[in-house]
């Protein structure tokens, strides 16, 4: 097992397919307990990033949201690496509706990030209904 930091960005801008392994227990994370925390802390730093902006400072470069162990399967063709999640599922799960929500949000705005937002939330693939997408 070899650790390694990685942004949000960095674990979602990869072609793989997350998947949750059957002794994983289901999405239980809810609004109060668990969601507005995340929101809280991905919030508190976002005002700190615009801020550093304003003052043309350098923002900080990293905060730590969790550990996320994931183990990666090998693969053969043209497949995307599949990786399954040990621990994490309930934030990789909350960030990905966030993304979600953001990326629907610019769509409906016509924002130029939503290509970008899209692409965190989808791997490229010809058939929609892929599971690979």
């Amino acid at each position: 097992m070899k650790p390694t930091k990685q942004s949000v960005y960095q674990i979602f801008d990869r072609e793989i397919r997350y998947t949750v392994p059957l002794f994983q227990r289901s999405y239980v994370w809810n609004e109060d307990t668990h969601w507005q925390p995340l929101w809280a802390d991905i919030e508190r730093q976002a005002i700190l990033c615009l801020t550093c902006l304003r003052e043309e400072k350098e923002p900080e470069k990293s905060h730590f949201l969790g550990a996320v162990v994931v183990n990666v399967s090998k693969f053969i063709g043209l497949d995307h690496p599949r990786a399954d999640i040990i621990d994490g599922q309930q934030r990789l799960t909350t960030l990905q509706i966030f993304l979600a929500a953001a990326r629907d949000y610019a769509q409906s705005v016509g924002h130029v990030t939503a290509g970008s937002a899209d692409r965190l939330t989808k791997n490229p693939a010809d058939d929609s209904r892929s599971e690979q997408r």
